[in-house]
């Protein structure tokens, strides 16, 4: 009997033996890879397939329907970035902002100078917005190291809204070359670290805040800081209609959703694949 004959004929116990002692060296060499990084469990990326996807296509469900009334601009850019061509059939309810420039650099709007930015008051609905939107056009304006110096004023330090969007506005600024590189990156590293911290709290935040810190870090090329347990946390919190609602209220709120869907679709990626300009150099870190 040659070789591989016997080998043919190797017991069905014996080869239960070999296949039963295989799947344990794979379930313990995957539990190690899970502890080292979760991004390469092959355990992560089943669950990812089964059921953050799935949470994905629930929220592209959900978003078919919102042509039916106009949503603001913060809605409508986080849905583009999402699901481009729902998106162009959106109705807007200002057809022009200067936030549009987040979907292109060269976004075409009067904005040459700060008493340019302050015409756009009535659009300016969050109270960070007058600190940040000159950031967004530091290259169109004379920005001044005194706006850098009140933009600083927006910190909390605890990683709230103030942080998060204080990083969003280094970015800005660090993507048009507005500002030394060392002081920004002196600056981006205190925000980024008190965010991270705050997202370790036990004491979790709104949902809100929750996503948009995760897909703040991930702009700012911290992807190996995102855990698993924050994205399965939004996926847990998501609405049965694909949506998400801020804790203690009923209605879909599109603006979370967006984020929330964001963050999800960042991660299973292991990382931003969308076109969005001010970030792309930090991405690929």
């Amino acid at each position: 009997m040659t070789r591989w004959q016997k080998l043919i004929n190797i017991s069905l116990k014996k080869k239960i033996f070999i296949l039963t002692s295989l799947f344990v060296l794979f379930s313990i060499t995957d539990f190690l890879s899970f502890k080292l990084n979760p991004h390469t469990s092959f355990f992560v990326i089943f669950i990812k397939k089964l059921n953050f996807e799935t949470s994905l296509k629930k929220t592209k469900n959900f978003y078919k329907d919102t042509y039916k009334k106009p949503i603001e601009t913060d809605e409508f850019i986080l849905l583009t970035w999402l699901y481009p061509t729902i998106a162009q059939r959106n109705l807007k309810t200002y057809e022009i902002d200067p936030f549009y420039r987040l979907l292109n650099k060269d976004y075409k709007i009067n904005i040459t100078n700060k008493e340019d930015i302050e015409t756009f008051a009535y659009l300016m609905t969050d109270w960070t917005d007058a600190d940040i939107i000159p950031t967004l056009y530091c290259d169109k304006i004379d920005y001044s190291q005194d706006e850098f110096e009140q933009l600083k004023k927006i910190r909390d330090y605890k990683g709230y809204y103030g942080d998060t969007h204080y990083l969003m506005s280094l970015l800005f600024l660090e993507s048009l070359n507005c500002q030394l590189p060392e002081i920004l990156t002196k600056e981006k590293s205190s925000v980024i670290n008190a965010i991270i911290k705050a997202q370790n709290n036990t004491i979790q935040p709104s949902i809100d805040l929750f996503a948009e810190r995760i897909v703040f870090l991930y702009w700012a090329g911290e992807k190996k800081q995102i855990k698993y347990n924050w994205i399965k946390r939004l996926v847990h919190s998501q609405n049965n209609d694909g949506s998400w609602t801020e804790i203690g209220t009923q209605e879909s709120d599109y603006h979370i959703t967006g984020l929330s869907a964001l963050a999800i679709q960042y991660y299973i990626n292991n990382g931003i694949d969308n076109n969005i300009w001010f970030i792309l150099e930090n991405s690929s870190k």
